[in-house]
């Protein structure tokens, strides 16, 4: 098994706005695609897949090895599902927990 370290470097700031909103549109036309040839199972499925995820990341923008990718990514992608009607919504839980959390749920 090969094992090794990659040094991931904090980056300060903030995503900058022009970059979050083609985030946010090819991001949902990706899912999209996914949802409709594969179903909604196999799009959480990948979702939930780090190395697919981190592909996903890179695909809609994001540096391979900026700090957070996932962060950025995961509100790109609420932001584009949640105003969709394809069944799968993001949910924020801060009445469950002492932090808020975002859950990718699959609507009936």
């Amino acid at each position: 098994m090969k094992t090794g370290f990659v040094d991931l470097p904090l980056h300060p700031g903030t995503t900058p706005r022009w970059l979050f909103e083609r985030m946010t549109d090819l991001s949902r036309e990706i899912s999209k695609v996914i949802i409709y040839e594969f179903g909604r199972d196999e799009f959480l499925k990948r979702l939930s897949d780090p190395f697919w995820f981190q592909g996903f990341a890179c695909a809609i923008g994001f540096d391979w090895h900026s700090s957070g990718t996932t962060t950025v990514s995961c509100g790109a992608l609420k932001q584009a599902l949640n105003n969709e009607d394809i069944g799968i919504a993001f949910f924020r839980l801060d009445i469950y927990f002492s932090h808020a959390c975002n859950f990718l749920v699959m609507l009936a």
